[in-house]
């Protein structure tokens, strides 16, 4: 074979290989046509949390998530649809999730804001940013680490950057047992509602750094 026809080989084996990876990232791309009306068209959620920011979340994370609302070990109405269409199976679960883990992290969510009243009950604000410090640092660091970004080794989501009702939402379900963790009667059985807050306040407060 002479240099000039290796070459061609070359330059055909390598449109093969790019047009396959196009095909694998529009197969993803497509099937999130399915989500977006709910999470948005960049997966940066909607409807001031009811659903959650999903682009840029760890693949298997997502994964695992998608896997227990299609076994209802997680239910939420309205992805129910979603897994009566037959070809939403395994492989069209990683493809989606590989879509949104490589998508950029949306920026600007909204922050915790208590009410006046919920600060009232504290001597400054301070004190209340204190305690959802404490509270972070004593119950959820270790398995999604310092800075609230998650940690693959645990299987621990990022909890930074998230809607701030999202977050209420879902220490409110494993509170009742709607959703499971591991830890849910430890961590926040015996929590009153103004701890709650201050906790996800905190994690606003380090998704901007501050």
């Amino acid at each position: 074979m002479s240099a000039k026809q290796i070459g061609w080989v070359i330059l055909a084996v390598m449109a093969l290989f790019n047009s396959s990876l196009m095909a694998a990232d529009s197969v993803g791309e497509s099937i999130y046509q399915h989500c977006k009306n709910c999470h948005g068209p960049a997966g940066e959620g909607g409807n001031a949390g009811e659903y959650p920011r999903i682009a840029a979340l760890p693949k298997d994370y997502i994964v695992r998530q998608l896997n227990n609302f299609k076994l209802r070990k997680r239910v939420n109405k309205p992805m129910l649809p979603i897994f009566k269409n037959w070809r939403f199976n395994k492989d069209a679960m990683a493809e989606v999730a590989s879509y949104l883990a490589a998508l950029p992290e949306p920026t600007g969510l909204p922050v915790f804001e208590p009410s006046p009243q919920r600060l009232a009950d504290f001597d400054s604000r301070e004190e209340f940013n204190e305690l959802g410090r404490e509270l972070f640092e004593d119950n959820c660091t270790q398995c999604h680490g310092d800075d609230g970004r998650g940690r693959a080794d645990k299987e621990a989501p990022p909890l930074v950057n998230q809607y701030p009702n999202y977050l209420l939402k879902q220490i409110s379900d494993f509170i009742s047992g709607q959703r499971q963790h591991e830890h849910a009667k430890k961590m926040f059985g015996e929590l009153y509602e103004e701890e709650v807050e201050a906790l996800v306040a905190h994690l606003g407060r380090l998704g901007r750094g501050s």
